[in-house]
């Protein structure tokens, strides 16, 4: 027995047993470094938007103003509001500069919090250092090739790496120009980053040693190939529901006009992707039918998937849920991860309905419908609106707060699975 004992851990080089990885302790120390990290920056941008030298003189930021700007940044959520970025960009570099430090500060909150609580979870044998290092990696190389076909003329090449980063983080913000729902840019360049942000550190780590390994390396995870196929339902039929929804509106009635169908089909496919959960302003949803602003927030509560850049309870939760329940009316008894994935949804419900009711005892004026798509918008950092965003006062704290909420809180429950949780086919939160 002994022998055998010893002999378990031995494994080739081309095939590693991912047990050992998972059955290392986790550092909670870590996270509390990364989580008083995470706001220290933050609050470090709002200084700097407040007392920096961001905006003209006479014109200054209000401290109201410049936490909410700092914590539409560092969450990923990317609302536009009436004071945007454009008032930042006529000052010089320095607005926009901080801005972009806290959407990376923010990026790789997610993607090395996530990702090193997810891989012990799904027993990847992957190393916390090996996790930050891709991290880092997925990053630049997400930048670099975003930037390179965005440079152009009409854009520099700040505006163009703002862009890319922005894109890949699932932000939304924006400097510069940014290119209609028609251009091939969106579809070529920023939603493609922004899907590859929102697969999730340990699947685009595990798809680098797929194929780096060749056919001798390991078969995909369960969780990867989850994710791959949740997303591409998710994308199909938002773009087909899209699309029914938008072609009365957009196409008249026999219409043969090919390119207004073609209009109606970049709108949709836009709008699939984009709401989960880069939620660029390419179009506001006012410009939308109400039925689909409803859809829109359905998409934007499942979000991406875990240990990735966009938010939302993520797709895979959702999958998990649908197992339980299957297992469930088959007779069998509950498990934890089902429980984990049941508490989150739950926790996530909670965090937009008291954005909800806060939202509607200090922005009394707003219609329910609009708030409500305000707060699972800010719960889920996706950053979608009516229009921009022009409330003032106690509203806009209440928004920073459910931002807050919505990007710290998947982070803490993918570190509660992985304590408490042995084995898992999939990562919830």
């Amino acid at each position: 027995m002994t022998d055998s004992l010893r002999a378990e851990p031995e494994t080739t080089s081309a095939s590693p047993r991912p047990a050992p990885a998972a059955a290392r302790p986790l550092n909670h120390g870590i996270l509390t470094w990364l989580v008083a990290g995470y706001l220290a920056l933050t609050f470090a941008g709002f200084l700097v938007l407040k007392f920096g030298r961001v905006t003209e003189s006479g014109h200054e930021m209000s401290s109201l103003r410049a936490a909410f700007l700092a914590v539409n940044a560092s969450t990923l959520t990317g609302f536009q509001s009436t004071v945007g970025l454009e008032d930042l960009e006529e000052e010089g570099t320095l607005g926009p500069a901080t801005v972009l430090v806290l959407i990376v500060g923010g990026a790789l909150f997610s993607l090395i919090g996530g990702g090193i609580a997810a891989v012990r979870v799904l027993r990847m044998p992957y190393s916390d250092g090996q996790v930050v290092w891709a991290a880092l990696a997925a990053l630049l190389i997400a930048v670099l090739a975003g930037a390179t076909p965005l440079l152009g003329p009409d854009r520099r090449m700040f505006d163009a790496v703002f862009q890319a980063t922005s894109a890949f983080a699932n932000s939304g913000l924006y400097v510069g120009r940014l290119n209609g729902v028609s251009s091939v840019v969106p579809h070529a360049v920023l939603l493609p980053l922004a899907f590859i942000g929102g697969l999730g550190l340990p699947v685009l780590m595990e798809l680098f040693d797929r194929a780096t390994a060749g056919r001798g390396g390991r078969p995909l995870s369960i969780h990867t190939r989850t994710v791959f196929v949740t997303s591409a339902v998710l994308y199909l039929s938002g773009t087909l529901i899209y699309l029914a929804l938008l072609s009365p509106r957009r196409i008249p009635e026999h219409s043969g006009d090919l390119a207004r169908w073609q209009e109606a089909l970049a709108s949709s496919s836009a709008a699939s992707l984009n709401s989960r959960t880069a939620g660029f302003a390419f179009e506001f949803a006012a410009g939308y039918p109400r039925t689909m602003q409803w859809v829109l927030m359905l998409f934007m509560a499942v979000g991406a998937n875990p240990a990735g850049t966009g938010g939302g309870v993520k797709a895979t939760t959702v999958a998990q849920l649908a197992s339980g329940v299957r297992g469930a009316l088959r007779g069998q008894a509950p498990t934890r991860p089902f429980g984990i994935a049941a508490s989150w949804v739950c926790l996530y419900g909670a965090i937009v309905f008291c954005g909800l009711l806060l939202l509607l005892w200090r922005v009394p004026d707003m219609s329910a419908d609009r708030l409500l798509f305000l707060s699972v918008s800010a719960a889920s950092n996706v950053g979608l609106s009516q229009d921009p965003v022009s409330m003032t006062g106690p509203g806009l704290y209440t928004l920073s707060a459910v931002m807050l909420a919505g990007r710290v809180a998947p982070v803490l429950v993918l570190w509660w699975m992985a304590r408490t949780t042995r084995d898992s086919a999939l990562a919830v939160g």
